[in-house]
């Protein structure tokens, strides 16, 4: 009896194809390998928090809280001027990302009456430079303080000479 011996087409070059198969799931399997396994260490610097609130920077009163997002911000301060009178003016700071100062002065709400709780950090949304926005439309335009004065009626003038 003869033996039935199968050809198929082509049958010379399969090793060649396996091979090279092979030799290209390997390079992915190492690419993946690689993806996974070299992530960047942790920083040991904090950076911004959930809020996007830099590192704390020291000195800053524990009362001040952080006002922007990951692209900049303020540190904010406000306490009313007449405790109980939520229409009165606040009295305020605000600073720089690095805790410097970049204003003080009082803060008036607008509209003008408009209610505003300085509790509710949630409420305020932004710093234009002159004014805390809040929602509702709401804002407390700051009223930087008056330069130091003499006596107390005129602004300082330089000595004349």
């Amino acid at each position: 009896m003869k033996k039935l011996e199968r050809k198929c087409p082509g049958h010379d070059t399969m090793p060649a194809m396996w091979t090279e198969m092979k030799y290209w799931m390997v390079v992915a399997c190492l690419v993946a390998w690689g993806a996974v396994g070299c992530r960047a260490a942790p920083s040991q610097d904090p950076g911004p928090d959930a809020d996007g609130a830099p590192s704390r920077p020291a000195g800053l009163p524990d009362a001040a809280f952080w006002l922007g997002g990951p692209d900049g911000g303020v540190f904010v301060r406000l306490k009313p001027r007449a405790p109980g009178h939520p229409q009165a003016p606040f009295q305020g700071t605000v600073f720089y990302e690095n805790g410097d100062t970049w204003m003080t002065g009082n803060f008036i709400p607008e509209p003008p009456g408009a209610a505003i709780d300085v509790t509710n950090t949630a409420d305020f949304i932004g710093w234009d430079g002159e004014r805390l926005l809040l929602n509702g439309g709401r804002s407390l335009r700051a009223m930087a303080d008056p330069p130091p004065t003499d006596r107390g009626d005129k602004p300082l003038q330089p000595p004349v000479r």
